[in-house]
């Protein structure tokens, strides 16, 4: 029996593995390794942006290739095809520029469906997805959903895609709305701490930028007061802190002059209506 990461021989049979309906990732494929998917607007097989973008995220995942297939009926038994970047993008077989394309990982942990009806949606790791699509899973799917309303009369079917793949979280304004058990609400709660002196800088210096980095990977997205928290206070700690005594210059801001900053910039985000 060939192991479930092996590709199947067709392009039907690829399609079959991975796609519901030749329009959407199946539930199956993506209920696998804790993979997202996240659709965008684009213009198919024929989209240059796009299909550069997914050579970067073909070559971050460890692979030289992709494995292509045409998602008609008609090319079900057609032989798959070998799809290599470049550093100019990806080139895709001739004549596969005015039909429905996926795009596969050679051991199907990531895919990318190009439709021809103006969307094209990739799944897999959330840095994979982040890749092709140049943005975080929430982003991308955020982004779609506008998209989708501006051209609803003209292509129906992107509001039943931006339907299918809603942004898992909601955009937060406030440091309150942050919900626990989010990254997010970690950083607030960092912050918080520090004030109350119940962490040091250098404690909370080690845990911002980790954290931070895994709300962007999780696709956590703020604005508003909140988002010009966050902000202050990642430029705080990147560009004035220095945690090592050692490495201190003379003119660096003392210890207690960092957590006044930080202070003001908690006072600014909490004090607006």
């Amino acid at each position: 029996m060939p192991s479930s990461a092996e590709p199947p021989d067709t392009s039907g049979r690829l399609c079959d593995r991975l796609l519901d309906g030749r329009t959407r990732f199946n539930r199956a494929w993506l209920g696998q390794e804790g993979r997202v998917a996240a659709p965008l607007l684009s213009y198919g097989p024929r989209d240059k942006a796009l299909l550069a973008s997914m050579a970067g995220g073909v070559r971050a995942a460890g692979f030289d290739h992709l494995i292509g297939a045409r998602v008609a009926a008609e090319h079900a038994h057609d032989a798959l095809a070998r799809v290599t970047p470049h550093p100019e993008g990806m080139p895709i077989p001739d004549g596969w520029g005015d039909t429905d394309v996926l795009l596969v990982l050679p051991d199907l942990s990531g895919a990318v469906f190009l439709s021809v009806e103006r969307y094209a949606l990739i799944g897999g790791s959330t840095g994979f997805v982040a890749l092709c699509a140049s943005a975080s899973v929430d982003d991308a799917r955020a982004r779609f959903a506008r998209h989708a309303r501006k051209l609803a009369a003209s292509h129906p079917i992107l509001m039943d895609i931006a339907a299918g793949y809603p942004p898992r979280w909601h955009s937060w304004s406030s440091p309150g709305e942050a919900p626990a058990g989010s990254h997010t609400r970690q950083l607030v709660d960092l912050v918080e701490k520090l004030l109350r002196e119940r962490i040091t800088l250098r404690e909370i210096s080690a845990e911002w930028f980790r954290t931070r980095s895994a709300a962007m990977a999780d696709g956590e997205r703020v604005h508003g007061t909140l988002g010009e928290l966050l902000d202050e206070v990642f430029y705080i700690l990147d560009e004035e802190y220095v945690d090592d005594p050692a490495l201190r210059s003379p003119g660096d801001p003392r210890d207690e002059e960092i957590v006044e900053k930080i202070s003001l910039a908690w006072h600014r985000a909490t004090s607006r209506p």
